[in-house]
């Protein structure tokens, strides 16, 4: 019997396996006409360089309008670990955009004075805020709100505003740096916009799919790759083509705000067919929840650890509040510790989120152990 096996990809032979020498080339010189010609995939990086380039215009640009400078910034510059009570009471002073602070370990406190202009009635109104690499925490009315950093530089002020609405908030900036490494930070001006709610859930659905295709995306923190869908995937030139005609859509000259929330509407339709596709047959069915890995030393002094459990708490609270089928866990009972002792009321709040079963509780050690060395871990 003359035994021979075909491996099938995309409906393609791509390797034959017998004794028929023959029959082998024929399969390989069939599969090599259907291979991408060198200048197809040159064509292909252009395409996903001006499509990254794309999203990221989107995300600069058309997320937010009508942004107005806040005037009423004011500084007070520690090396303490306060809580908001003590920082309070510190001495403010007068800055602008542009204003240079930090020392290592060092902490600001920023007071932002905010006054919401009439004309966001009825919009949702948020604050951007960018510290640079700073690690930051809002606190609004005394109690810790959300975090700040250099991923997430914007807060929800109000999901509805009526207009001519007056906050004050306080923000705990730490002039964090990685095994003593610091640089001086600048603050740059901090502002109150209208978020275009509809450009940002198209600006995600893009971000979420150029993901899967982009390289640079794919790596570990030593930079070692993931696993990428194949050059020869038929999801992966879909999704390629599918970005390529959405980003399109959005008209980069100077569009109204009625506009880009009208482009929006269309790419999220552009893109809805590809987000539809569903799994391959032998692709398995996730449970996914949130989870933060924090040390409780490490790169940084102990005390850093403290205000990195408020950070990421109020976070996570901030984002069931906004997503009601958003499960977190939560390892090592010592975080549950500062928490309650640094941070009484999003101490509670996780209580009751352990009650409705949305926060979830995980671990038997009361801090992860490193797994990397010996000794009475």
């Amino acid at each position: 019997m003359d035994f021979r096996t075909t491996i099938l990809r995309e409906s393609h032979p791509i390797l034959s396996i017998g004794h028929s020498t023959g029959y082998h080339d024929l399969l390989i010189t069939e599969r090599k006409k259907n291979l991408p010609t060198q200048g197809q995939k040159n064509l292909e990086k252009i395409r996903i360089k001006k499509i990254m380039a794309r999203i990221r215009e989107i995300g600069q640009r058309f997320l937010h309008s009508e942004r107005t400078p806040i005037p009423d910034i004011a500084i007070a510059e520690t090396t303490e670990h306060l809580t908001f009570t003590e920082a309070k009471r510190l001495k403010f002073k007068p800055i602008q955009d542009g204003h240079r602070w930090g020392k290592n370990w060092g902490t600001a406190w920023f007071r932002l004075r905010i006054r919401v202009p009439k004309s966001f009635a009825g919009e949702t109104a948020v604050l951007l805020f960018d510290l640079e690499n700073s690690e930051c925490l809002i606190f609004r009315d005394g109690q810790p709100v959300q975090g700040l950093c250099w991923s997430r530089k914007e807060y929800i002020l109000f999901e509805k505003a009526d207009g001519g609405e007056r906050v004050e908030l306080f923000i705990e900036a730490g002039a964090n740096a990685r095994l003593g490494a610091f640089d001086i930070r600048t603050m740059h001006q901090p502002e109150v916009a209208m978020l275009n709610r509809e450009v940002w859930e198209a600006y995600w659905d893009l971000s979420a799919l150029a993901d899967i295709i982009d390289p640079q995306v794919h790596c570990d923190w030593l930079g070692k790759p993931y696993h990428l869908l194949s050059e020869y995937d038929t999801r992966r030139a879909r999704i390629i083509y599918a970005l390529n005609e959405a980003v399109d859509l959005f008209n980069y000259g100077d569009p109204s705000r009625e506009k880009l929330k009208s482009q929006a509407r269309q790419v999220r339709r552009c893109l809805k067919p590809v987000y539809d596709c569903p799994a391959n047959a032998s692709a398995p069915t996730f449970a996914a929840m949130g989870h933060a890995h924090i040390d409780v030393a490490w790169k940084w002094p102990l005390a850093e650890s403290v205000r990195k459990v408020g950070r990421t708490f109020s976070n996570v609270l901030d984002l069931m509040n906004r997503y009601p089928d958003f499960v977190f866990a939560q390892s090592q009972p010592h975080l549950y510790v500062f928490a309650k002792e640094r941070y009484p009321t999003l101490y509670e709040k996780v209580r009751q989120r352990v009650k409705e079963g949305r926060w979830v509780p995980t671990g038997c050690m009361w801090v992860e152990s490193d797994c990397n060395l010996t000794g009475g871990e």
